[in-house]
């Protein structure tokens, strides 16, 4: 039969009989192995937390889901806030190595509360124990030189911290109501831990080494009952008179250093994580209060709170109307108000918060038998923290101004308080604060800059979280000639990429290829390459910013394809001076690129004034097509040569050309006089 070791040391251990009291705790345990479950795999075992009585006639409950995740062979523990966390230590057999990973459960549904993580191996602890003052879990480990140590574990961030190396392996580890630490050693002995550094006192001997006990080295677990602040081992021994494991059940008298066997625990069982419930209330203390409830105005952090105090008993008999009751109201660590009342009395108790934030009000009443359970409501108080900024973009709106524009926030993360209309907006990097929806930045063009903008709203004191906008690229105007071959990782990021669709930029809009990488070989070097998606395209690749002069010609050329024969890829070109295409002027209206093959286009035009002016490359095809490849870009002046000897009556070629007047504006096949169709001037009468 197989069972789990954490170490190869072993000890013995001796213990007396004692007497049983009227209570009988309920404890629980992670149950990782019983006899019958040696021929089963491990992922057939029924793995679970199982309830059982402090008695001789030990009988498992089954209380968690029965599942292969419940395997704590590397321990774990349940914490007071009702989690269980544990850890599984397995050999990966594609990797072939060792890994650990960490399991969380809340105790109250038996959900996992997230998916298991890889930790660290000195996750692994032979026991643990929470303080029940601190809530610090403190457990003994094997250390990353796989050595022995005793140290802490913060389950928050999943971190370890080492306290102290211990030579002796530690194989029982719990924690008195008043939280000291006691642990049990392989030896057989009880010792007091000081939590600070470690430092083991010797508190005795346990002494049942006459009978052939001694400790061993397989995982086990201890822990105090919070009601009688008695300990409790779930011990695993081997027994050399008998020579076989065995595993029982003992209560440990701290003062005097015995401990009282309780029972065996069924098929020889190994027990991990033990825990037990913490009892409600006594049966004559206060039943719970009702009716709570919390009123802050505004972001005030003082307000009310309301509750009804309890008529019964937690047993369900009347109070005395003779003796009051009290109530304390708690948050936290914090006591917010104390004081008297009758029973059933409406009480309003006056608090006051530090700070903004979120806090879970904690309502008891006791008397003279108890303590009532804890009523409990939670409330948002002061400034919220605001939803993000919507409809966040940057706007090219000068030659050297970018504005920066969205739309209010109308919700807050923990539906807390917050003023709509008073809201403050800050983009980052920019000193002043503004309550409009929209800001100015100037930027210097005359070095290349990837310019976006984060903004963040401003609830009080309170802020929300950013959000970003698109990306302007924006530099020094490209000389003549302009050419692009997309050569280079980086020249994708020269362009400006207008996702108007929605879809998410290198994803279902355009982006940049090697060409060599995968089963792409479409060109010597690289290229660009739009992605369509299931949305109607609306995506432009725009080029950096061109130097161009009126009363000059230009021409424009490029390679494009598609990649499936079937589909109709719709590709547009038009030219302006901002990053705003509905304001640009049309060079190509339409045209479905070649199919499989590059092909050359090009188109001549003109400018109406000097200035910087941007070409952009427009997707537009139905929903669902597929790629539209461009490469080999380039801009240059032509010469234009003057009189009727320049013009051609030829007939007008390709017959899907598309027609230009003398100053380049896309004309329809009617229009009479000079035009220009594929670079050549032609006279139509």
């Amino acid at each position: 039969m197989r069972k789990f070791l954490l170490s190869l040391l072993l000890g013995a251990t001796v213990l007396t009989a004692g007497a049983k009291e009227d209570y009988v705790p309920t404890l629980w345990g992670n149950v990782i192995e019983m006899d019958s479950w040696s021929a089963l795999s491990d992922y057939s075992k029924p793995f679970a937390v199982r309830s059982f009585k402090a008695t001789s006639d030990i009988q498992f409950t089954q209380v968690s889901p029965t599942s292969a995740n419940f395997f704590a062979n590397a321990n774990g523990i349940i914490t007071s806030d009702g989690i269980y966390h544990f850890c599984y230590y397995g050999f990966d057999d594609y990797y072939y190595m060792n890994y650990t990973q960490l399991y969380t459960y809340n105790t109250k549904t038996w959900e996992m509360v997230k998916r298991p993580e890889d930790v660290a191996d000195n996750f692994r602890a032979f026991d643990l124990a929470e303080n029940p003052l601190t809530h610090t879990v403190y457990g003994f480990f094997i250390n990353d030189a796989n050595q022995f140590s005793f140290g802490t574990v913060d389950y928050s961030t999943n971190s370890r911290k080492d306290i102290a190396r211990t030579d002796t392996a530690y194989y029982a580890l719990a924690c008195s109501n008043e939280g000291q630490l006691y642990a049990i050693s392989a030896g057989g002995n009880l010792w007091k831990i000081d939590a600070s550094n470690g430092r083991p006192t010797l508190v005795g001997d346990l002494g049942l080494t006459a009978q052939g006990l001694s400790v061993s080295d397989h995982v086990q677990s201890a822990t105090f009952d919070p009601k009688t602040d008695k300990m409790y081992w779930a011990g695993y021994f081997w027994d050399s008179k008998n020579i076989k494991y065995v595993s029982s059940l003992y209560e440990v008298d701290v003062e005097n250093h015995t401990a009282t066997k309780i029972g065996d625990f069924p098929e020889t069982a190994q027990v991990v994580a033990l825990y037990i419930p913490k009892t409600e209330s006594e049966d004559d203390a206060p039943a719970a209060a009702t009716g709570v409830t919390a009123t802050f105005e505004n972001a005030n952090l003082t307000g009310d709170i309301d509750f009804t105090a309890p008529t019964k008993t937690f047993a369900g008999d009347d109070l005395s109307t003779v003796e009051d009751l009290n109530y304390v109201v708690t948050a936290g660590t914090d006591t917010l108000a104390k004081g008297a009342c009758a029973p059933g009395e409406q009480v309003s108790a006056p608090v006051t918060v530090a700070a903004n934030g979120e806090y879970e009000f904690v309502v008891t009443t006791s008397n003279g038998s108890g303590r009532s359970p804890e009523a409990k409501i939670t409330k948002y108080v002061g400034y919220d923290q605001p939803s993000k900024v919507s409809n966040l973009k940057a706007t090219l709106t000068g030659g050297s101004t970018i504005t920066v524009s969205w739309s209010r926030p109308d919700s807050t993360v923990h539906g807390g308080y917050c003023d709509f209309s008073a809201l403050k907006y800050q983009v980052e990097g920019q000193a002043e604060q503004t309550t409009d929806t929209s800001f100015n930045v100037t930027v210097d063009p005359s070095d290349f800059t990837a310019y976006s903008f984060s903004v963040k709203a401003i609830n009080g004191t309170v802020e929300s979280a950013l959000d970003t906008t698109n990306v302007i690229n924006l530099g020094p105007a490209k000389a003549l000639p302009y050419t692009e071959d997309f050569s280079g990782y980086d020249a994708i990021d020269q362009f400006n990429v207008l996702d108007l669709n929605g879809d998410k930029r290198y994803e279902e809009s355009w982006g940049y290829v090697i060409a060599n990488e995968g089963y792409w070989q479409i060109s010597k070097d690289g290229y660009a390459r739009y992605i369509n998606s299931s949305n109607q395209a609306d995506d432009w690749a725009i080029t950096p910013r061109i130097a161009l002069q009126a009363g000059k010609t230009y021409k424009l050329k490029f390679d494009s394809k598609r990649d499936v024969e079937r589909y109709t890829e719709c590709l547009g070109v038009a030219f302006g001076k901002l990053l705003d295409p509905s304001k640009y002027t049309t060079l190509i209206e339409n045209m479905n690129p070649n199919y499989d093959e590059y092909k050359t286009d090009s188109v001549t035009f003109t400018v109406p004034e000097d200035g910087l002016y941007f070409i952009g490359f427009h997707a537009f095809s139905p929903a669902n097509q597929s790629y539209i490849f461009l490469d080999n870009i380039s801009v240059e002046e032509v010469t234009v040569t003057d009189g009727i000897s320049a013009i051609s009556s030829d007939k007008d070629g390709d017959g899907n050309a598309p027609v230009y007047n003398l100053a380049g504006q896309r004309v329809d096949r009617n229009y009479r006089g000079i035009v220009i169709i594929d670079g050549k001037k032609m006279l139509r009468k």
